[in-house]
Parts: structure tokens; sequence; C-alpha cells
């Protein structure tokens, strides 16, 4: 049993860790998710064209109707791997502007404690906050990288769940399907 020191102690930390307290806090914690828009609204388009795809050659064939059998499964699997394919766009052109950031010579410049020992101290100093910027853009990179990583997973989660349903729809109108054909007989 948890001890009524670690509950208040657990209930003092929660008061703390509220997020943002100021007004310009909250707005900008309120933009977090439109930064890459990955986690933002999925176009209907694409969740329709999805859809198209997963009911397309099922005993479900044409559902139009939110009330016809297997209509909510196969929506929620279109909205799964809309999201997914978005994700992996984003994460793609990530993985692009990391690839430029470490391969380009441009953007990557070194110098040795050699080359700046004869260089007057501005230059040093030049020097050491280009090199500073380089290395703070490079972890901004690799951060986006690993967020999206986040993202495709949880959207990987989502769609394996989302197709479970659907497979359980297609068991079941199948097998409604056949009950059918055996009262016919």
């Amino acid at each position: 049993m948890t001890s009524s020191r670690k509950i208040n102690t657990n209930r003092e930390n929660a008061r703390k860790s509220t997020g943002p307290s100021s007004v310009a806090g909250k707005q900008r914690a309120a933009q977090n998710a439109r930064r890459h828009g990955v986690t933002g609204r999925i176009e209907t388009e694409v969740v329709e064209r999805w859809f198209r795809l997963i009911v397309a050659g099922t005993p479900f064939g044409n559902i139009d109707l939110p009330s016809a059998p297997g209509f909510r499964e196969a929506v929620l699997l279109a909205e799964a791997e809309a999201r997914l394919e978005r994700i992996q766009t984003v994460e793609s052109q990530g993985m692009i502007n990391l690839e430029v950031a470490f391969d380009d010579p441009g953007v990557r410049f070194q110098m040795s404690e050699e080359d700046l020992a004869g260089c007057d101290a501005p230059i040093r100093a030049f020097v050491s906050q280009t090199l500073a910027l380089q290395e703070s853009r490079l972890e901004s990179q690799i951060a986006s990288v690993a967020l999206y990583a986040r993202y495709r997973r949880r959207a990987e989660a989502q769609r394996h769940k989302a197709l479970i349903w659907w497979v359980a729809a297609l068991d079941a109108e199948e097998k409604t399907k056949r009950s059918q054909f055996a009262s016919l007989g």
C-alpha cells in the first residue's frame, strides 16, 4: 500500500506540473501541434481514397451509409492509413533534411585548434558561434526525426487496432451471409 507521505508528495508534484501558466506560454503551447502538421486534421479526400481502397472487393462492396455494417470499421482504418501516410511523408522529408545537413560540406565546417591559434579573438568567437549554431541545427533535425518516429509508432498502433476491428467486421459479415445461405437450403 502506498504511504500517505508518498501520496502527499505526488499531489504536490502534480500541482506543480500543470503546464504553462503565463498567457504567452499558453499561446505558445497551443501551437505545438501546428509545428509540423503531423497531428492535425486529415484531409477528407485522402480518407475517402483510403476508404474506397479498403472496401473494394469485400463483401461490403459499396457501403456508403454510416449505419451499414462495417462502415465505422472501414472509416477508422481509412483514417489510420491516411494519418500514417502523412506521418511517413513528413518523416521522409525530415530524414532528407537531416541527410543534407550531414552531407553538405557548406553546412558542416570544422576548424582545428591549430587553425584557430593564429586568429584574432573576434574571429575565434565567430567560428565558435558558427560551429555551435551548426550543432544546434543538427540537434534540432535529429530531435524532429525522433519525434516523427514516435508519431509513426502511435499511428501504426492505431492502424493495427483498426485493422483488427475491420477483420472482425468482415468475419461477422461472412458469418451472416453463411447463415442466410444455410437458411435458404
